[in-house]
């Protein structure tokens, strides 16, 4: 369990975002990967649908997008909460943070969705291709919405007073 498990409050929140001195301080730099990845995510997966075109190469990366919004939202905040440098792994992670007691079904759906990313989709290369010839389409809308699922889950266990405008990019069905 991470420690220091109370929820935060929304002045805390910012998206989980971490900002940065910039070149004015007036003006901090808010670097907020997890959510960045999560809508380049959410744009390929609605390109791939859209233009009706499951390429094997846009779903893969769509996976690497997905695998690292929920590497980024885990590691930067247990760092964070933990004061660590070394960042355990995305399913060491996810233990730590209580999905496995609080939800097991989701937990066991993202057992499935980390596995591929591990094992596939990560450090992609030619001699996953055969491994990765069975991402479909419907491997693919499974996997977007188990890391919807876990991005909700983190937020009803850790935040509350989430503005509507940053939890809009969650209200999504794929």
């Amino acid at each position: 369990m991470i420690k220091n498990s109370k929820k935060r409050n929304n002045t805390e929140f910012a998206i989980l975002a971490s900002a940065s001195p910039s070149l004015s301080p007036k003006h901090p730099v808010v670097v907020n990967l997890q959510l960045d990845y999560w809508i380049d995510a959410v744009n390929e997966y609605k390109k791939i649908k859209e233009n009706n075109n499951p390429n094997l190469s846009y779903m893969i990366k769509t996976v690497n997008l997905l695998g690292s919004s929920l590497s980024n939202l885990f590691g930067a905040n247990y760092h964070t909460i933990n004061k660590r440098k070394e960042t355990p792994s995305l399913k060491i992670l996810v233990e730590k943070a209580g999905l496995k007691t609080d939800s097991r079904d989701l937990y066991e759906r993202f057992l499935r969705f980390n596995q591929f990313y591990n094992d596939v989709a990560k450090h992609f290369s030619s001699i996953k291709i055969d491994k990765a010839k069975d991402l479909d389409m419907n491997n693919l809308k499974e996997y977007m919405e188990i890391t919807r699922d876990v991005w909700i889950w983190y937020f009803s266990k850790f935040y509350y007073n989430i503005p509507d405008e940053q939890l809009s990019h969650f209200k999504i069905a794929f």
